[in-house]
C-alpha cells in the first residue's frame, strides 16, 4: 500500500538559491542548485563525519580561519551544491564556468572570505531548513500515491 509520501524524499529534491547581492547582472543572478542537509543525504552524512576532530572550541565557526573555509566549501561541494547558473570568471567573463566540484569549492572559498553575511543568509542557512525542502503538496493529494 502507498501513501504518497515518496514525494517528500529530501535526498531527490533541489531548489535553487540566488545570490542577487553578489551578481554582476542582477536580471541573471548567480544561482546555486542545492540538496537539503542533513538527514537523507548521505555525502553529507559522509563528509561530515570525515572532519577533522579538533575541538571546536578551538574556533568560534568552521569559517573564520582559511583551513575551516576550504574544508566548509568542499563539503558544500561534494554534497550540496548539485549545480550553479551565470557564474563567470573574472578572466573570461563572456564564458559560464563549467560546474564540477573543484570549480565549486573556489567560489564557496572567495564567497565565504569576501560575503560572509551572503554566504550564511543564503546558502549555509537554508541548505538546513527542511521545510524549504518540502514540496507544496495540496492535501487532497496527500492520501494518494
Amino acid at each position: 500500500m502507498a501513501f504518497g509520501f515518496a514525494r517528500y524524499d529530501l535526498t531527490q529534491i533541489t531548489r535553487r538559491l540566488e545570490l542577487l547581492e553578489v551578481s554582476p547582472d542582477p536580471k541573471k543572478p548567480i544561482t546555486l542548485i542545492v540538496r537539503g542537509a542533513g538527514e537523507g543525504n548521505r555525502a553529507w552524512t559522509s563528509a561530515v563525519f570525515r572532519r577533522p576532530t579538533e575541538p571546536q572550541a578551538e574556533r568560534s565557526s568552521p569559517w573564520h580561519d582559511e583551513a575551516g573555509r576550504e574544508r566548509i566549501a568542499e563539503i558544500f561541494a561534494e554534497s550540496i551544491i548539485v549545480g550553479w547558473e551565470n557564474v563567470f570568471d573574472d578572466q573570461a567573463p563572456t564564458e559560464p564556468v563549467p560546474f564540477s566540484v573543484e570549480a565549486v569549492q573556489g567560489f564557496l572559498v572567495e564567497l565565504i572570505t569576501h560575503a560572509p553575511d551572503v554566504w550564511r543568509r543564503c546558502v549555509f542557512d537554508p541548505v538546513f531548513n527542511k521545510g524549504l525542502f518540502r514540496p507544496s503538496v495540496d492535501p487532497v493529494d496527500l492520501g494518494k500515491g
